[in-house]
């Protein structure tokens, strides 16, 4: 109740005692001005209509509104009419839950990536969603940070928690005999599922995959054509714990003989992706090999810390030693100087990857293999 100034009161006590207000209906707010003085009533909360509501309303049973809400063909048209006559002058929403429950369907894809503090992940993510959202769906994201048993846990688990599919942007991991009998389940099973970056060998997934072997041959070229020749490999992890690293390994090696690169292989390592791997690389490689002149990364960010390192070792970029990236984030415009890197199309991948699976979700065709290609930009670093 609001309180009232005493003249306000003696105004308001003089108001016919025999009055009656009408009690207030459901959701409405009453107010009565006496004098200066405002007494306000406390709207309540409306109450939710339910299906048996709307069926008495239309005059039909329960059934008949339920196959209206569901559009069935198997509903008369004057039935159908009266129907949606009640759902609008009773304002009726029916239960989400409720018909996600019935269908089966909730309209929410897992995103399963491998570290999402990365960029290449983090922006990889947002394309993700932003294809998801434009195609009906809600994304859930399930980060790894690298580890497998959390992988594990989320290809066990993400089946029986109602998601209609499941994308896999991690880079490893998933032919690991821990791993594998769970991807070989939801092939078989479902829910359908596409992967990025490589193919598993068995397994009949949709997949999304990279062309590293151009965007290696494109890095190597370009290197050799501004006089580089003794050259550093710098891997995220080891080429057997992924089929794409060492796809770009086997790659590097291949390309770099043939072009006739100086091959140490005291200068290729798997580091790791973190800022930090790559700036501890530099300190090694550059103790190892002074007349190191070229720096081929398969990340970005390991592109920052050699950056970093070589500064501190008072190496000009790219005067004395051109260093390239991998996967052209933001990241890599902005650096100073600005990077050249491996761009992998990101948001080709999502649109590609989210393509197919809504496609396996609706139960159409889909190609099994899309291959996106990859484009080197050049700029101050090399």
């Amino acid at each position: 109740m609001v309180p009232v100034s005493g003249t306000d009161a003696r105004e308001c006590a003089s108001l016919p005692q025999t009055s009656q207000e009408p009690i207030p209906s459901p959701g409405r707010v009453i107010a009565q001005s006496c004098g200066t003085g405002t007494i306000a009533g406390v709207a309540t909360k409306p109450v939710k209509v339910t299906i048996q509501e709307v069926a008495r309303a239309a005059g039909v049973s329960v059934t008949t509104v339920s196959r209206v809400l569901n559009d069935s063909p198997n509903v008369r048209p004057e039935k159908r009419a009266a129907v949606q006559r009640a759902i609008a002058e009773l304002q009726y929403s029916p239960s989400r839950v409720a018909q996600s429950l019935k269908s089966r369907s909730f309209g929410v894809v897992a995103l399963i990536v491998s570290d999402i503090s990365n960029a290449f992940f983090a922006e990889i993510a947002r394309s993700f969603e932003r294809y998801c959202d434009e195609a009906g769906y809600t994304l859930m994201l399930c980060n790894t940070d690298w580890r497998q048993d959390r992988l594990a846990r989320f290809l066990r688990d993400l089946p029986h928690r109602g998601v209609d599919g499941i994308i896999h942007c991690g880079i490893t991991h998933l032919a690991e005999p821990a791993i594998r009998p769970l991807v070989e389940s939801i092939a078989s099973s479902g829910p359908p599922m596409v992967l990025t970056g490589r193919e598993v060998e068995g397994i009949d997934l949709p997949t999304v995959v990279t062309d590293s072997v151009s965007g290696v041959a494109q890095a190597l070229e370009h290197l050799w054509r501004t006089g580089r020749r003794r050259i550093a490999y710098l891997s995220g992890v080891d080429a057997h714990q992924s089929p794409i690293a060492r796809e770009r390994l086997d790659a590097f090696t291949a390309i770099a003989a043939e072009r006739g690169f100086t091959i140490d292989p005291k200068l290729i390592e798997s580091v790791g992706y973190e800022f930090e791997a790559g700036h501890r690389a530099i300190k090694r490689l550059l103790a190892a090999a002074p007349d190191l002149d070229a720096v081929l990364c398969a990340a970005d960010q390991i592109a920052v810390g050699v950056l970093r390192g070589l500064g501190e070792f008072g190496r000009k970029v790219p005067g004395d030693v051109a260093v390239v990236g991998w996967d052209d984030t933001k990241l890599a415009r902005y650096l100073d100087p600005p990077l050249t890197s491996v761009s992998v199309n990101l948001d080709d991948i999502a649109s590609a990857a989210t393509r197919m699976l809504t496609s396996a979700i609706q139960g159409l065709p889909a190609e099994r293999t899309t291959t996106v290609a990859c484009d080197l930009i050049i700029r101050a670093s090399s």
